[in-house]
């Protein structure tokens, strides 16, 4: 059983409350969805930025096979959420240090992929083991000598994403 609401005054003030619950809630919600894409995107950009540089520091043998010899310090904290993998212009892994973080075998069509050329980004797993991985052409000389595959956590990113959404708390 509805009250009729004969007042001006509370016609105006319900009036002006919607409107003014309508504008929080589009502002909020545009904010959530460009916190959300600007995280992202600055995670595939870091992704993108250590892919590259790695790139740069990866050594060949003689035969421009790329060399397993990553300076990686087994002690480093931040090994537990990344990973790398190299491997030759075959699909040959040469090296591999997924097993700290925990990934599961290469997925050879990704790597043959990469071979023709393509850098691919993509999310691999689900909840804690869940992460962004990159595949990208190792070239030398101008011919394809390899693939580096780095894979990253992203339970960093989904802490900030679920961080800003309401309702949810960090763990």
């Amino acid at each position: 059983m509805s009250v009729p609401v004969r007042s001006i005054r509370v016609r105006l003030t319900i009036w002006y409350f919607t409107i003014l619950a309508v504008i929080l809630l589009l502002f909020g919600v545009g904010i959530y969805f460009t916190l959300r894409k600007t995280l992202s995107d600055n995670f595939d950009e870091a992704l993108q930025t250590r892919a590259a540089s790695l790139a740069s520091a990866v050594e060949y043998d003689a035969s421009g096979r790329p060399s397993p010899d990553l300076a990686m310090n087994g002690n480093d904290p931040s090994l537990q959420d990344s990973y790398e993998r190299i491997f030759d212009a075959n699909g040959q892994q040469v090296f591999d240090n997924s097993r700290v973080f925990g990934a599961g075998p290469p997925d050879q069509q990704t790597i043959s992929r990469a071979l023709s050329g393509g850098e691919q980004i993509a999310t691999l797993g689900d909840g804690e083991t869940e992460a962004r991985l990159i595949t990208r052409r190792l070239v030398v000389d101008g011919r394809t000598a390899g693939v580096l595959q780095i894979g990253q956590a992203t339970l960093i990113c989904r802490t900030m994403k679920s961080a800003a959404s309401p309702g949810r708390s960090m763990k």
